[in-house]
């Protein structure tokens, strides 16, 4: 029979190997932040990968992508482009652009990339008119002909709003953390600089040098869940927009149509006017030559 000091001693044991266990299957706020990237990254690709994007027509792609800009907030926008780089649709956070004007990229460098590669393209951007960083992904749309050669027929791109990422990320944490780029500080929330931290590099594909800090003690994270996202009814919003559309040209028709009346109103006059003028001068003219 084990003695009472066998028992403790295995007792310790597994006691340490739970706590280790459980410590180790806990997700940090880091894996947790990578999470929400690689969700959105594994959406992108069902995106790319689905036949609105792969052959649909540019009626079909431009409501696909404001669809998809509709479910994502973060998503600022997505476009598509043919073998030659000319765009072929793109929509800009939550605006469609149907007829888009077909806009040419064979000089940006993600073009060069996964056109000559057929690798997909991981990157960081910054647009100067708002300050903003957005991640830039784009993904090949590869042709293989009957004998196995394949070649470059397109390519799928989604910019996505980094700011939005973390501050939706906000929303199911009460852990204060920090993230920086490089040296600079990119977003914090509830953030101290006397907070003892772990800095660690976190895992997005095209930014390589962000980082994130939070405390050193800081609680399980729970594994975010994504708010629901307020619906945009596009076809309200169209609807409206014709609506506006129609009553201002009905406005427009209605006084076009009373200026014709009052021209033709105008002319009548001045044909009355006119013939009885003619008229009596003609009939002064008969007086006259009967008296003679």
């Amino acid at each position: 029979m084990p003695s009472p000091c066998f028992k403790a001693v295995l007792f310790f044991f597994a006691f340490a190997a739970l706590f280790i266990s459980s410590s180790a299957a806990a997700p940090s706020l880091k894996d947790n932040l990578d999470s929400v990237f690689s969700e959105i990254k594994q959406d992108f690709e069902q995106i790319a990968a689905s036949p609105e994007a792969q052959s649909g027509t540019a009626a079909e792609l431009d409501k696909y992508f404001f669809e998809a800009l509709k479910r994502n907030q973060p998503y600022y926008s997505l476009l598509r482009i043919d073998r030659k780089g000319f765009a072929v649709s793109e929509v800009i956070r939550m605006v469609e652009k149907p007829g888009v004007k077909k806009r040419k990229v064979t000089g940006e460098s993600w073009y060069k990339y996964v056109s000559k590669k057929l690798k997909e393209y991981n990157g960081t951007i910054k647009q100067e008119e708002n300050g903003r960083y957005y991640l830039f992904w784009a993904i090949p749309i590869i042709y293989t002909n009957k004998k196995g050669k394949e070649s470059f027929a397109g390519a799928v791109a989604l910019k996505v709003d980094f700011w939005d990422c973390f501050q939706r990320f906000t929303k199911n944490t009460q852990t204060p953390f920090s993230v920086r780029m490089g040296r600079m500080g990119f977003f914090s929330y509830l953030w101290s600089n006397d907070i003892a931290f772990i800095e660690a590099p976190l895992s997005i594909p095209g930014a390589k040098k962000m980082k994130v800090r939070y405390p050193k003690d800081a609680p399980i994270v729970q594994a975010p869940v994504a708010p629901a996202v307020p619906v945009v009814d596009s076809a309200k919003i169209k609807a409206e927009e014709d609506a506006r559309v129609a009553a201002a040209q009905a406005k427009h028709a209605k006084t076009r149509k009373i200026i014709v009346a009052i021209c033709a109103l105008l002319l009548l006059g001045i044909a009355v006017i006119a013939y009885k003028v003619i008229s009596a001068r003609r009939y002064n003219e008969f007086l006259k030559d009967i008296e003679k």
